[in-house]
C-alpha cells in the first residue's frame, strides 16, 4: 500500500536554501531582530522573496567562521599605566636562606 504525500513522515527531508530570520536566529542562538542588524550591516547574506526576508544559510556559517577567527587572534594588550614604575637600581642578586 503507497503512503500519501500528505503524510509529512512519507516526505523526503530537504534541507532549506533560505532560512526566515526567525530559523536563522534559532540556528545561532539570537533573535530574529539579531538577524536583521547582521543583515543590515551585510554580515549576513539575505535574499527578498517579494517583501519576505530569507537568510542564505552559508553565510551564517561564514559568519560563525570569521567570529571565530576574531577570537583566536591575540588581543591587544591594555594600555600601559601612567604611574611611574620604578626599576631597582643596579644589579639585582638574590639572596637563598
Amino acid at each position: 500500500m503507497a503512503q500519501s504525500h500528505r503524510n509529512p513522515a512519507s516526505r523526503p527531508h530537504i534541507e532549506p536554501i533560505l532560512l526566515r530570520p526567525e530559523d536563522a536566529g534559532a540556528t545561532l542562538g539570537v533573535g530574529p531582530d539579531f538577524i536583521r542588524k547582521l543583515a543590515d550591516l551585510g554580515e549576513i547574506e539575505t535574499v527578498h522573496l517579494g517583501t519576505a526576508l530569507r537568510v542564505v544559510p552559508e553565510s551564517l556559517l561564514a559568519y560563525r567562521e570569521r567570529l571565530r577567527a576574531a577570537e583566536a587572534k591575540p588581543k591587544p594588550q591594555a594600555a600601559a599605566s601612567k604611574r611611574i614604575q620604578r626599576q631597582p637600581a643596579g644589579d639585582v642578586i638574590l639572596l637563598r636562606s
